[in-house]
């Protein structure tokens, strides 16, 4: 029995784009529709962090989808953390049952939080994964900005 490709089941659904910070910057990632998908997942990787340097995803829903006006946490990250951090990568999901449901909160985004005194973040970035898309294939949802699929 053939399975699906993972690109008919995940969609690039967000991101960041690579990019170096300095400290007390606050960045967004695309807000994801949860009526099209039952999770979310919101992958960070770093390069250097330097000492005195944190950096923390919060995940947050709402009833729109402004990325930035969303208020309503859903998880959080630990804080990646100085050098002993440089070059790691955090996985952080939310799935549509972790979502009050009084609140008809239909959309998530990611909130990246850069602090501490000082310092910077050599280069970071972030994808935001769709899955268990309930209308196939999921790569019908990708962002405009993915380039290509392929598979073997």
């Amino acid at each position: 029995m053939a399975s699906e490709w993972y690109h008919q089941e995940l969609a690039i659904v967000g991101t960041v784009d690579p990019t170096a910070a300095t400290t007390a910057a606050t960045v967004y990632t695309d807000a994801v529709d949860m009526d099209v998908f039952e999770k979310a997942i919101f992958i960070v990787t770093v390069n250097e962090i330097s000492a005195n340097t944190t950096l923390v995803l919060t995940l947050h829903s709402d009833t729109a989808a402004t990325a930035s006006g969303m208020t309503v946490a859903c998880a959080t990250s630990t804080a990646l953390s100085g050098t002993a951090d440089s070059n790691k990568q955090v996985w952080l999901e939310v799935d549509t049952e972790d979502m009050d449901p009084d609140l008809r909160h239909r959309y998530v985004s990611g909130e990246v939080v850069i602090g501490g005194t000082g310092g910077t973040i050599d280069h970071y970035g972030v994808v935001v994964l769709g899955g268990r898309c309930r209308y196939h294939p999921a790569s019908n949802y990708d962002l405009t900005t993915v380039d290509s699929i392929g598979n073997s």
